[in-house]
């Protein structure tokens, strides 16, 4: 695996040993695969440095570890030779060894959350300077957990010193990546922490827009399968529902259809067990004789009672018991007779052998 690679920073990893390598290994492919516009910049390949020394600076190109001078600049002079050499890619502002106050300091292991704030807020007694005069950067050197102290090295540059320059290469629209020194630690970056994380090279653009779009693809291929498969069972659900929609209409038709046929089945019985008052009232006209007539003819509940007049009450009972229709035939009351007509009053109640059809009349 090329060393510029195993030197990128991805999702916090550094791939910097060749064992460490499949997602290098993948990622190279990757960037391989890529135009050579679009490829990022290798670390220390074409990498801009501006060695400052107070009034004056020195920029170079660093390839494959070698620096090539590129030319002089004063802090007042044209720039246009550094923005044609740097065409919107960033530099390293690189001062010298004794422009920079180093110091080792130890603070409490519980700060190490906040160091940098911490450090900030004790810059007047760890430095000569102020928290307000400096530009500084630190990094964590070892952790005593016994002590409960964290050891820091840290770096400090006064703001005048290096602010003159800033200004300058953010006029020529120059972005600066980096403010370090020789005898640093390879990561130490002075720059303010506000334009920290503001200027990104090319390179490094191309390789999270290249990561962002590997995490896309995979996840719309882990997605494409799954959003299938929920297309797929909403549209059964909606059919599940359908049918369950047609199969509540069956139902409710065959329910329908029970009820009915258990109500033609209670009318039969009906019909089968009681008899039509119709029937009743033939019944009695053709068994009472001519010269018989009812006045009143009542039926509640299987019993009949009839009131009327005849010249033959007495032959009535033997006449109605004679029927399949009575039973248990008798006089009520007693029968009296009009003597202006001879006809006879009476009041005969019976029994009917089948309970009538229809209402009390």
């Amino acid at each position: 695996m090329s060393s510029w690679l195993t030197d990128l920073p991805v999702w916090g990893l550094r791939f910097n040993r060749p064992d460490q390598g499949w997602f290098g290994w993948w990622l190279e492919g990757l960037l391989r695969c890529l135009p050579g516009k679009l490829k990022p910049a290798r670390a220390g390949d074409n990498a801009l440095l501006l060695d400052i020394e107070d009034q004056r600076a020195v920029f170079l190109r660093r390839t494959a570890g070698e620096a090539q001078r590129l030319g002089a600049l004063p802090l007042d002079g044209d720039a246009s030779l550094l923005r044609e050499q740097a065409r919107g890619q960033s530099i390293n502002l690189r001062l010298p060894p004794e422009a920079v106050f180093t110091r080792t300091v130890r603070l409490p292991l519980a700060v190490e959350g906040n160091l940098g704030q911490a450090l900030k807020f004790e810059m007047d007694r760890l430095t000569p300077f102020a928290a307000d005069q400096v530009y500084y950067d630190y990094r964590v050197l070892s952790r005593d957990p016994q002590r409960q102290t964290i050891a820091a090295e840290l770096a400090v540059i006064r703001q005048d010193q290096v602010e003159p320059w800033l200004e300058f290469l953010k006029l020529n629209h120059v972005p600066v990546a980096r403010v370090t020194s020789r005898e640093l630690w390879p990561k130490a970056n002075l720059l303010p922490g506000p334009l920290k994380g503001r200027v990104r090279t090319r390179g490094r653009h191309q390789l999270w827009l290249l990561l962002l779009l590997v995490i896309l693809l995979t996840a719309a291929a882990a997605l494409g399968p799954l959003l299938q498969k929920r297309a797929a069972v909403l549209a059964l659900g909606e059919q599940i529902n359908q049918v369950r929609q047609e199969a509540g209409v069956v139902l409710e038709l065959r329910e329908r259809l029970d009820q009915r046929r258990l109500l033609s089945g209670h009318v039969r019985k009906l019909r089968a067990d009681y008899l039509p008052v119709v029937d009743v009232l033939r019944e009695l006209t053709g068994k009472l004789p001519d010269d018989t007539w009812l006045q009143q003819f009542d039926l509640r509940g299987g019993k009949v009672e009839i009131r009327g007049q005849s010249r033959r009450s007495t032959e009535l009972i033997a006449i109605l018991e004679d029927s399949q229709l009575f039973q248990s035939v008798a006089f009520r009351s007693p029968v009296v007779q009009r003597p202006a007509t001879g006809d006879e009053v009476f009041h005969i109640g019976m029994d009917l052998a089948v309970r009538p059809l229809g209402g009390e009349q």
